[in-house]
């Protein structure tokens, strides 16, 4: 699905220093994996995802999509239209509109603007509950038409998740295929308690199974262990590991540890 080419992207800091987040970091990824990006605060995580995304820029190298050998920045915003959780999702959101009304924006993002109100009809009012229905939160569906802030803070981060992973299959646009696949997401879990972070991760396994391609970044070395097809970890803006699930079905929670802190061997 991706091919991302010796990537090099600095930043100039406020007392005039360099700061290199991504050094010649290259990584080929599998359409349908779920891949792990782990290492230290500062090591090139949400740089990759904003360059995978096309927020930044890189100072030099190439995303490449699929087959077609077109980087990610000559691609119209339609094409590219991967979907980028934050770490703090709920920047993406509204607290005042209705979970419909994130929905419906969502579905007629590639059309000219339109009305939400006239929009939500009954029809689709009744698809999104079933929606919602189907990938197993019930609490959510019954609450459609109720704005975004009535939810707990848990459970608006994971309307949002599930908001970015569906956008593809609500749009009709004619430009999906490209990347509306592939799901970023930056630490996930940190803010959600044990049971709303047990939710967002089988929400997860649910769109690995239907084949989207996640790639996930988190400091959380037990979810990696149980998620990952591949674990990526970066230091200094590098890949300094890559290790496949056929050896961390060896490995131990603390040697991946030890490997992710610095103080390991990968295989």
């Amino acid at each position: 699905m991706i091919r991302i080419e010796h990537l090099r992207k600095t930043f100039w800091t406020a007392d005039g220093r360099t700061v290199t987040a991504l050094d010649d970091f290259s990584l080929a990824v599998e359409p349908g994996s779920l891949v792990v990006l782990m290492g230290p605060n500062g090591s090139g995580k949400t740089t990759l995802f904003r360059s995978l995304d096309g927020q930044l820029t890189p100072d030099s190298g190439l995303v490449i999509w699929d087959n077609t050998g077109r980087s990610v920045s000559a691609l119209p915003d339609t094409v590219r239209s991967v979907r980028h959780v934050p770490q703090e999702p709920l920047e993406l959101a509204f607290p005042d509109m209705t979970l419909a009304e994130h929905l419906l924006s969502v579905e007629v993002a590639s059309h000219r603007p339109r009305f939400w109100k006239r929009g939500i009809t009954k029809d689709r009012l009744d698809r999104y509950r079933a929606i919602l229905e189907d990938y197993g939160v019930p609490n959510l569906a019954q609450a459609v038409e109720d704005p975004l802030k009535s939810q707990s803070v848990g459970w608006q981060q994971i309307f949002i998740v599930l908001l970015s992973a569906l956008a593809g299959d609500l749009s009709d646009s004619p430009h999906r295929e490209a990347g509306a696949d592939l799901l970023l997401l930056d630490e996930p879990t940190s803010s959600l308690d044990e049971e709303n972070a047990g939710l967002c991760l089988d929400l997860l396994r649910r769109l690995h199974r239907e084949g989207r391609t996640i790639m996930l970044a988190t400091h959380d070395v037990d979810l990696a262990m149980k998620m990952a097809d591949r674990i990526c970890v970066l230091r200094q803006g590098r890949l300094v590991a890559d290790i496949l699930r056929r050896d961390l079905n060896t490995m131990t929670a603390d040697s991946l540890a030890s490997i992710v802190a610095g103080a390991g061997n990968s295989k």
